[in-house]
């Protein structure tokens, strides 16, 4: 093996004695190797789309640097410390980069000379689909992807503003011949924003081909987009592309920031000609096509950075651009969407869930939600799972999700209180609940909140900022909350000063020199803060 091998390799091949490492990088499920020291020295490609990282992030750190969990919940690191198979186990995990995941895992032990050197993983995640569509398949496939996702506007729920000025320009530009590009964070709906667009144009009795280029290996990314000709190259075939597939109806183009710069010239061609070539052919195929793509990188990062993508490519892209708001900027639409996950699930799962707790709601209106819908929707898929014969979803059934993420909120939680999500709430002119976070705290929970977000403004100094992190919500929700509590950070901040002078001064047993050395500042300015605070 060469030297310049990566040693997670090395290490890989030492254990299998032969190189299968081939094929367990083509299984259809996640598969994950760790040494006996939880390091991880195999991850496949599925594995890394399921976690929504790649593996680049994860090979050669340690299984807990790159996941959300400790020892005792790592089922890798159970079986490593146990040397027992784990089998068909449930788990919601999330990596400290990447998406919530909810999965089925198995981990066996590896064994040497009767010695556990490491253990093996396979993880088959509930939401998987495959996005890669490879050359090879046929129309009759395309139909068939075509009909088990079928998305609407009225699947689209909420009421935020931002939300539904998103929603009315993609319907105002859905039959538009012009290209579309959504900008939203992970998690925010964008594919069901681009089949809407799809499903309500004159074009929704034609193909829609949807791809995520970031799953495109590079060098079968031209032939994958515009198709081949027979003999261009070794084994090649008569075979059309995404853009012929998608003749006369939608080409959605998913995490097109991954598009290698080597494509984007004849990319932009594409689009401004409407005419494609085949991959080793001269003739030209005249295109008509909606072209919908897709990024969760800031439009400011593509005009920065023209080396990694083209600006004029950027701008034909984003003749209409629309930005879908993260979640944690439609605070008002938690609750809709909790309702409508609820019956989603109740009735995929035969469950019958019919609320969640007030706790678990104010959870809920307190998290900052980086992963946007998606996240939300998976930790309430985690919840109908284990709720069995309960009517409600309260804190102990999100417990294990939430425990890292906010444990300080979760500590401030006590006896559950149903919130019923039904038509006897409080209800919008769509006649949906709107359950705002003043309906779902007690007077006491109140005081808690307030008191919570009080002690950790002293401990950071005044620093909303580094408390909202503590606090696991994001700063404007915590500047807020602390509004609703009546907490003035100035009179926080002086507070702190207050008892940071107390506290020199009795360590310094009143001596002020000394006093004023150790604060760092002047006497002059001591003997002013002792005459403001003391």
């Amino acid at each position: 093996m060469a030297a310049t091998t990566p040693f997670f390799i090395e290490k890989a091949l030492e254990f299998t004695g032969m190189d299968f490492l081939t094929t367990l990088s083509q299984l259809d499920e996640g598969v994950l190797i760790v040494d006996v020291n939880g390091t991880i020295i195999f991850y496949n490609r599925l594995h890394g789309i399921i976690d929504g990282i790649s593996p680049q992030q994860v090979l050669g750190k340690k299984i807990t640097e790159v996941y959300n969990l400790s020892s005792e919940e790592s089922l890798t690191l159970r079986c490593l410390k146990n040397g027992r198979p784990i089998l068909q186990e449930y788990i919601i995990y999330k990596p400290r980069k990447g998406v919530v995941v909810n999965s089925i895992n198995s981990v066996y032990p590896i064994k040497k000379n009767e010695k556990i050197v490491a253990c093996i993983s396979f993880l088959k995640d509930y939401k998987i689909l495959k996005t890669l569509i490879s050359p090879e398949e046929t129309a009759s496939q395309q139909n068939a992807v075509k009909k088990t996702r079928h998305y609407t506007f009225n699947h689209i729920k909420g009421a935020a503003q931002k939300l539904l000025m998103a929603v009315t320009t993609a319907k105002k530009s859905s039959n538009s011949p012009s290209p579309i590009m959504l900008y939203g964070e992970t998690g925010t709906g964008k594919e069901m924003f681009a089949q809407s667009i799809h499903h309500s144009s004159h074009r929704s009795d034609n193909p829609y081909v949807a791809i995520n280029c970031a799953s495109i290996p590079d060098n079968l990314f031209e032939s994958i987009l515009f198709g081949t000709r027979k003999g261009s190259f070794t084994g090649a075939m008569d075979q059309k592309g995404l853009f012929e597939q998608a003749s006369g109806g939608t080409l959605f183009l998913d995490e097109i920031d991954s598009m290698p710069p080597a494509l984007q010239t004849k990319m932009l061609r594409a689009l401004q000609e409407k005419k494609i070539r085949r991959v080793g052919d001269l003739e030209e195929i005249p295109v008509n096509i909606k072209v919908i793509s897709s990024t969760s990188t800031s439009p400011r990062h593509f005009l920065k950075n023209e080396s990694q993508f083209r600006k004029d490519l950027f701008y034909r892209l984003a003749v209409v651009l629309i930005e879908i708001p993260p979640l944690r900027k439609r605070e008002q639409d938690i609750s809709r969407l909790t309702q409508h996950f609820l019956k989603n699930f109740n009735s995929s799962m035969k469950r019958r869930v019919h609320s969640v707790s007030r706790e678990v709601m104010a959870l809920f209106y307190n998290y900052n939600w980086p992963g946007n819908v998606r996240e939300l929707e998976h930790v309430i898929e985690g919840a109908m799972n284990i709720v069995e014969n309960d009517s409600i979803i309260d804190i102990y059934h999100i417990a294990p999700y939430f425990k890292n993420m906010c444990p300080l909120f979760l500590a401030s939680q006590r006896q559950p209180t149903p919130v019923s999500l039904s038509c006897a709430e409080k209800k919008e002119g769509n006649g949906e609940p709107n359950i705002s976070l003043e309906d779902t705290k007690s007077p006491e929970n109140n005081n808690n909140e307030k008191k919570m977000m009080e002690q950790l403004l002293m401990e950071c100094n005044g620093k909303v900022t580094v408390a909202a992190k503590k606090m696991g919500i994001s700063r404007q929700l915590f500047h807020y909350r602390m509004k609703k509590h009546g907490l003035v950070r100035q009179t926080i901040v002086k507070q702190c000063e207050k008892q940071a002078l107390e506290q020199a001064l009795d360590a310094c047993r009143g001596n002020l020199t000394q006093t004023a050395k150790k604060l760092g500042i002047s006497l002059q300015l001591l003997n002013y803060k002792m005459k403001n605070f003391l």
